[in-house]
């Protein structure tokens, strides 16, 4: 399936997001799946599986991403010199509510940031925010291309 994304940035419209999704899903049943997304030169995939929960199902597995420049991916747009390459994996686990992340290990140019966390997502309470919740370690992590520039 090839389709275009609301991806942060905006791209060229040569430029396509190709979303791989395979699954043998059955409703009550622990089930394998494999999901892949291509954006041009970046590849994320998650190796896992779907399983029954009590707020409905939840995926449980592994996340890989690798690419030339995470910087888009956070809105924020700077120069070619500016580029911060990725290359990482991480422990999940996704259900309604939210999003969990264990064994953060993420390459970011000459750094790596490892840890854990949780997203947990707004309720349908009026005025409630997502809320993050993480212990992140960085080392050797050059922050420049991430602060803003006047």
């Amino acid at each position: 399936m090839t389709a275009r994304l609301g991806l942060p940035v905006t791209r060229a419209p040569e430029q396509s997001a190709v979303l791989s999704l395979s699954t043998n899903a059955q409703p009550g049943s622990v089930s394998r799946l494999e999901a892949e997304l291509a954006v041009d030169k970046d590849l994320f995939s998650l190796s896992g599986t779907v399983r029954p929960g009590p707020t409905g199902r939840r995926i449980e597995g592994l996340m890989r991403a690798v690419g030339t420049d995470v910087l888009p991916y956070m809105g924020l747009m700077r120069g070619p010199d500016s580029e911060v390459a990725f290359s990482g994996t991480s422990q999940i686990v996704m259900r309604q509510e939210g999003i969990s992340f264990s064994n953060i290990d993420l390459g970011l140019g000459a750094g790596r940031l490892t840890g854990e966390g949780v997203m947990e997502f707004a309720g349908e309470v009026s005025g409630t925010r997502n809320n993050l919740t993480a212990n992140l370690l960085l080392d050797a992590l050059d922050l420049d291309p991430f602060s803003a520039r006047i």
